[in-house]
């Protein structure tokens, strides 16, 4: 089975740690069970950028890693990660999205739309109520520019609490 997973930052990074750190030992464990699992992501550490050679696959502790370079000082919107999902979400057997209210992720549902492949999302607990009411304008303007759409062409929700289920419902 291949796997693409899609997240706006990845170790190394410093600036973010639950799940790029999660994701990492999922990806590695998964990897050492046969799954040929990449990991689609960007360069993306806060307010610097990670020092990995940008916009080309590359390695990082066994998981085969594509380092979108990002645009701007902050953020996830990377052109060369956004090629590169489309061209693998073409072969892979599964995509998922490790990160809600990303460009990432509307660029996953867009390869997963075209394709057919299937879109699974882990929301991270994103769809709570008091998630949802922080930076609420911004992400109104997600959804209205794909977030809806990716949401509900996703095949499947990953939820990890009996709570995330609900909100995700």
């Amino acid at each position: 089975m291949r796997v693409l997973q899609v997240i706006p930052s990845y170790p190394p990074t410093k600036a973010y740690t639950g799940p790029p750190a999660s994701l990492h030992r999922m990806c590695q464990e998964l990897r050492a069970l046969g799954v040929d699992i990449r990991v689609a992501t960007t360069n993306d550490d806060g307010p610097r950028r990670l020092e990995v050679e940008a916009d080309r696959w590359t390695e990082f502790e066994g998981v085969p890693v594509f380092y979108g370079n990002r645009w701007g000082g902050k953020g996830d919107l990377s052109p060369g990660l956004h090629r590169c999902i489309q061209q693998e979400g073409r072969t892979a057997d599964l995509v998922h999205a490790a990160a809600i209210f990303s460009w990432p992720t509307l660029s996953a549902s867009r390869a997963c739309r075209r394709s057919g492949t299937p879109l699974v999302v882990s929301p991270r607990g994103s769809f709570a109520p008091e998630a949802l009411a922080w930076r609420s304008g911004k992400k109104r303007v997600f959804m209205a520019l794909g977030g809806r759409t990716a949401f509900a062409q996703a095949r499947a929700f990953h939820a990890t609490t009996q709570r995330e289920a609900m909100d995700v419902r």
